[in-house]
């Protein structure tokens, strides 16, 4: 479980805040950063400069071993992001994995896995925030891999 909080975070609520990041008075500006820069906080209060962003997850692995070169796992997934500064929207996320990871030889591991997301509170998915296109759907699939070589 992790329980994570960051303080004076700027508030994206704020119309004075609004303006200093759009006229480049920070560092993470998108003039300065325009990928990749920290989220701004959705604080409770709009007339605050800044305020503490809090969020709070929890993952569990059950796995299934059939035989000494095959592993299975279950990963279900609960991600509060109180404030939205953490993924760039405020909302409660839930999820579910699937994975297999299989030994090819004591060195290479094979690891493909799909998983499903879900934002219950708001649509989270399927957004560009670096060209400003606001999140549509509040679900995601992912399927992804990886090849671990071990020396």
């Amino acid at each position: 479980m992790t329980n994570e909080s960051q303080r004076n975070v700027p508030n994206a609520s704020n119309p004075t805040v609004q303006g200093i990041v759009a006229a480049n008075g920070t560092p993470f500006s998108p003039l300065f950063m325009p990928f990749n820069a920290p989220n701004m906080a959705v604080c409770s209060n709009a007339m605050i400069l800044t305020c503490t962003a809090r969020s709070v997850g929890a993952v569990t692995y059950l796995n299934y071993s059939p035989d000494p070169l095959d592993n299975f796992s279950f990963r279900p997934e609960f991600y509060d992001d109180m404030q939205g500064q953490r993924t760039g929207v405020k909302a409660r996320y839930y999820g579910i994995g699937l994975g297999w990871q299989h030994w090819l030889s004591p060195q290479i591991e094979f690891r493909p896995e799909v998983l499903y997301y879900y934002s219950a509170d708001r649509p989270a998915f399927n957004g560009n925030s670096n060209a400003g296109i606001a999140p549509t759907k509040n679900y995601t699939w992912i399927a992804q891999t990886d090849m671990i070589w071990h020396f």
